[in-house]
């Protein structure tokens, strides 16, 4: 299992409040994200801006739903950074997946964890990206050994991201993602649909129509060359075509 750098912070509302939230420090995102929950329940207004989301796999996964400009603060110092961030109805699950049970690093013991329940499932309020990394992280850098996280030093205090090894007397934990992408159901449902022969195919058949199918399949055949050949056909009863044969 893999840990990945979160942190606790403060958002400062419009009111100057301090609202507790949990990030989620992403280099590899192009985008600060904020859970649009997060937005109504402050009372901040997004601008007007529209951006689509593509997802793994060049999946197109909906788009944002404004920007807002916030404040966030460090919980052990006065240290502040404002960013940018677009709206999002739901940013990722809740990390870590399951609950990790507590271990033993020394190399971290003695450190300000920016996010002290790293180890508990818990809801991600904002996504930060690469922009902003530069704005958050400091130069320090904790190590162990192989196969234990390492801790990065950020304004929010220590954050801890990496491999770790679970206890071998803790119950085994089964993870599973499960990409959910609604438009994309959509268009091949619709594929499907159009491709798909009717069931009472007999049924859907008009009186012509089912005399036209007789008719090829008594008639039809297919020469040396592949090609298929089948004779015209002609209505029954149909009604005289008037005088022209004289023109004709």
């Amino acid at each position: 299992m893999v840990l990945l750098a979160t942190a606790q912070a403060l958002l400062i509302s419009p009111t100057r409040l301090a609202h507790p939230v949990r990030m989620l420090i992403d280099p590899g995102s192009e985008l600060t994200r904020i859970a649009q929950q997060l937005t109504l329940l402050l009372g901040l207004m997004p601008s007007d801006s529209r951006i689509p989301i593509i997802g793994v796999g060049n999946v197109p996964s909906g788009s944002t739903k404004g920007t807002v400009e916030i404040s966030l603060r460090s919980t052990h110092s006065d240290d502040q950074v404002n960013l940018h961030a677009h709206v999002l109805p739901s940013l990722t699950v809740e990390l870590p997946p399951v609950t990790i049970s507590s271990q033993s690093w020394p190399h971290i013991a003695d450190l300000d964890l920016a996010d002290p329940e790293h180890l508990s499932p818990g809801r991600i309020d904002i996504l930060g990206e690469a922009d902003s990394y530069g704005l958050i992280i400091k130069p320090g850098v904790r190590a162990g050994q192989p196969g234990q996280p390492i801790a990065i030093q950020t304004i929010f205090g220590w954050a801890v991201l990496g491999p770790i090894t679970q206890s071998p007397h803790s119950s085994p934990a089964h993870q599973h993602h499960l990409i959910s992408n609604s438009h994309l159901h959509e268009l091949i449902t619709r594929f499907w649909e159009v491709e798909e022969v009717p069931s009472t195919h007999q049924e859907s058949l008009s009186a012509e129509e089912a005399e036209c199918e007789a008719h090829f399949i008594a008639t039809h055949s297919r020469d040396s060359s592949g090609r298929y050949i089948v004779r015209l056909p002609f209505k029954s009863n149909a009604p005289p075509l008037g005088h022209s044969k004289g023109i004709a």
